[in-house]
């Protein structure tokens, strides 16, 4: 039963999320080995959620 790739592409990014690589090992020769490496330490991430940085906006001024 061939999947859909869906499982691959999510390990893809929490590997990658986490500051780490994957990729197929191409000396492999007995099926497919899928191998990753992951940070020692967290990557350094913005918070998405915070609002932009910029000039602060007077009581009177509107941004454009």
């Amino acid at each position: 039963y061939h999947g859909s790739g869906i499982g691959l592409a999510m390990c893809k990014k929490i590997v990658e999320f986490h500051g780490g690589t994957i990729a197929i090992d191409p000396d492999h020769t007995d099926g497919t080995r899928i191998t990753f490496t992951l940070a020692t330490a967290p990557p350094e991430t913005a918070d998405h959620h915070a609002a932009p940085a910029g000039p602060a906006l007077d009581s009177g001024e509107r941004k454009p």
